[in-house]
């Protein structure tokens, strides 16, 4: 969602929606991004895109330890499958 298109779809100014925008992430409703903001977490992703899984599988297939992860990414994405308990995720090479 840009700020743009968000101003023109509700007939507010930028600055109406810029600090609505504020309002929504300091309730941890979205996540704000230049220009616009994003869904803050996995379940409002689910919600919006109906193939989310698929991609989650993807994920979970090209990256099985976790390698290419962080906080945030499993915030926003939901946690992967990463290092099995107890392993830590495999080294370069």
């Amino acid at each position: 969602m840009r700020v743009a298109e968000l101003s023109r779809e509700f007939g507010v100014s930028a600055v109406t929606v810029r600090s609505d925008l504020d309002a929504l992430e300091a309730g941890g409703g979205i996540r704000r991004i230049r220009g616009g903001a994003m869904p803050s977490d996995a379940a409002r992703l689910r919600e919006l895109y109906p193939r989310f899984g698929d991609f989650v599988r993807i994920r979970d297939e090209v990256d099985p330890d976790g390698r290419f992860t962080n906080p945030y990414l499993d915030r926003v994405l939901g946690p992967g499958l990463g290092p099995p308990a107890g392993r830590p995720a495999a080294g370069p090479g």
